[in-house]
């Protein structure tokens, strides 16, 4: 609440600043840009509507970006998730000694998550600050939401869920192995469990999972592939 709400820019900024990027489209591939120059020359005054519109919209919202944003550079992509979508973090290469050595620092890394979540929850984190020569406080929400959201595939656009925070309740995560989902539980009745309890589940989690190789289905790749084929899947899944 204590930042300001995100600008608008005139109806001709932002036409001029279209036309800009529309020339360096043009000259790239060699193609003639009268076509669009006349249409936002024709623009410029039925875009005056649509302007005092967006302005009432903002004036309503905190943050009139998003419901533009987030359905368009998110929910409403087709391609699978991984890499496409969802970035993949790469940690550096580790040299295990054997099986219970690598469980011990995975149980270690699930420990630490919990611990960086709960502090987002009692919003102990220091806000952030631009990177830019004028330096101002950035909105925090999208560390709510990188441990609080499900996506959920639907056709033509996903929905989105955040968790609301609830520090008293139980919380867990889901665990692959082999091709294979589990869950872990990471707090139970608000309090987060220690790192023997982790590390007890993950042990049981790989146990089974070798007890089951085979015979379980790997429903689990129906989710990093387009996403209408994942939406018809999840509708199969629920009915």
């Amino acid at each position: 609440s204590a930042l300001p709400k995100p600008p608008i820019p005139t109806l001709d900024h932002s036409l001029d600043r279209y036309i800009e990027y529309a020339e360096v489209v043009a000259e790239g591939r060699h193609q003639p840009l009268q076509r669009t120059q006349r249409a936002v020359y024709d623009f410029r005054k039925a875009g005056l509507v649509y302007q005092q519109r967006l302005l009432r919209l903002a004036e309503s919202e905190e943050n009139w970006i998003n419901q533009f944003w987030l359905p368009e550079m998110y929910l409403r992509i087709r391609n699978p998730l991984p890499v496409n979508v969802s970035p993949a973090y790469i940690f550096p290469q580790q040299h295990f000694e054997g099986e219970d050595d690598w469980l011990r620092y995975t149980a270690l890394l699930i420990r630490g998550f919990v611990e960086y979540k709960n502090k987002i929850d009692t919003k102990q984190l220091e806000r952030e600050v631009s990177t830019g020569k004028i330096k101002v406080h950035m909105c925090m929400q999208q560390y709510d939401r990188i441990l609080g959201c499900y996506r959920q595939p639907e056709v033509d656009e996903d929905v989105h869920f955040m968790k609301p925070n609830r520090n008293r309740e139980n919380e867990h995560i889901l665990v692959m192995s082999r091709n294979q989902a589990f869950v872990v539980h990471a707090r139970v009745g608000g309090n987060s469990l220690p790192y023997a309890d982790i590390l007890y589940q993950l042990r049981q989690v790989l146990r089974m999972s070798e007890a089951r190789k085979g015979l379980a289905v790997a429903i689990g790749a129906a989710g990093v592939g387009d996403r209408d084929r994942s939406a018809h899947f999840w509708s199969a899944m629920r009915e």
